[in-house]
């Protein structure tokens, strides 16, 4: 089974939740306007796979199958946000925060090379 087929799999308990799933990516877009799409691609470099998981505009990459799957699922949880920044209407910055005991944490962010600036 392949890391989307397994996903899609896991999906399936949530018969509510919008999934679109290719041969090298899958995607949950959100019920709400306050949620945000989480994504997965898989990179194939030469024998192995690397994955990609994204919350809205902020990426982190990994070659860890099992890791990747837990981000995925993490984006889709309520101790994960993203705060999106934006001038001019166009969003150049994205930071992921986790809810910890003492409120939300930074986790990583991200700029857009194509910002506003």
């Amino acid at each position: 089974m392949t890391i989307i087929e397994e996903i899609v799999s896991r999906m399936q308990r949530y018969p509510l939740a919008e999934i679109r799933a290719n041969a090298s990516s899958v995607t949950y877009y959100p019920a709400s306007a306050d949620g945000f799409i989480v994504r997965l691609i898989v990179d194939q470099r030469r024998s192995e796979e690397a994955y990609r998981v994204y919350y809205s505009g902020c990426c982190q990459e990994k070659a860890n199958r099992e890791g990747s799957i837990i981000n995925f699922g993490f984006g889709l949880s309520a101790g994960c946000r993203v705060r999106e920044f934006s001038r001019c209407g166009v969003p150049y910055r994205w930071v992921t925060e986790i809810e910890g005991l003492s409120g939300w944490k930074g986790y990583w962010e991200e700029f857009s090379s194509t910002g506003p600036f």
